[in-house]
């Protein structure tokens, strides 16, 4: 009998992630270091965790606080509009 492969339940978020490590660290505490490497890997994720919108719209602010505005074409609910 094929054992059924899970699959998530949606995107990848940052509260999933800490969820996953605290449950992982947990684990840990409870089973012992076998479970070490799954926790690190999850923590190292977390740590490196970058949301793409936000690091989209702070490289764009930079760029326009260096006098350097994008070339791009104009949208009403973007930083680097600058007319209203």
């Amino acid at each position: 009998m094929k054992k059924k492969q899970r699959t998530p339940k949606g995107p990848v978020t940052r509260e999933r992630l800490e969820n996953a490590v605290t449950f992982m660290a947990w684990v840990v505490l409870e089973y012992g270091d076998v479970y070490a490497p799954i926790f690190y890997r999850l923590k190292a994720e977390l740590e490196a965790w970058k949301c793409p919108r936000e690091e989209a719209e702070k490289f764009l602010q930079d760029r326009l606080a260096e006098g350097k505005p994008p070339h791009l074409p104009k949208s009403s609910k973007h930083v680097w509009d600058t007319k209203p």
